[in-house]
């Protein structure tokens, strides 16, 4: 199976996502991912290149009327973000951790694995307590409080490792 990507811009119009929708499911195609913007439809799915079912897709859709063209795209706009995000954070010397509200550790980056002695793969899906020990102020966050500067302790991989640490929840629009 081959990932493919494409920019479709189209008319912006009510129900255009609907006709391009329809055209993959006529042919048999999960849409893994779509985005929308107004006169733009960002979609990535998977096809057997030997069913060339991508190139009959493609003339499917450049026969509507509101399609205006359709351009192989590397990455879909979230993924260009995730991906410039994630060279951000892997470049800043200090460690930074992102946990949920359940207090599951979401990412780590290689600085913060590095000062508490563990690989990024097995601290990610952990809960926090587990990766960095039992700590009031970690816990301040699962209630939405911050804190900045504060001397922490964590005793992990048989070593005492001391650290200053700031905490800020990203709250949801509504809080």
């Amino acid at each position: 199976m081959t990932v493919t990507r494409w920019l479709i811009r189209t008319a912006d119009r009510i129900g255009m996502i609907r006709d391009v929708a329809k055209i993959f499911f006529r042919e048999g195609v999960s849409i893994s991912s779509m985005e929308v913007l107004p006169g733009k439809i960002f979609i990535k799915f998977k096809v057997d290149p030997v069913q060339s079912l991508a190139e009959t897709i493609k003339k499917e859709l450049l026969a509507h009327d509101d399609v205006i063209d359709i351009v192989d795209i590397a990455l879909q706009p979230h993924e260009q973000r995730e991906k410039e995000l994630q060279v951000v954070l892997e470049s800043v010397n200090d460690g930074i951790i992102g946990i949920d509200r359940k207090g599951i550790v979401r990412y780590i980056n290689s600085a913060a694995a590095e000062l508490i002695g563990i690989e990024t793969n097995l601290a990610v899906r952990r809960p926090v307590r587990e990766v960095l020990g039992n700590d009031t102020q970690l816990a301040s966050l699962l209630t939405g409080q911050s804190f900045d500067n504060r001397r922490m302790m964590t005793f992990t991989h048989g070593k005492n490792v001391q650290y200053l640490c700031s905490g800020h929840p990203i709250l949801d629009e509504e809080q």
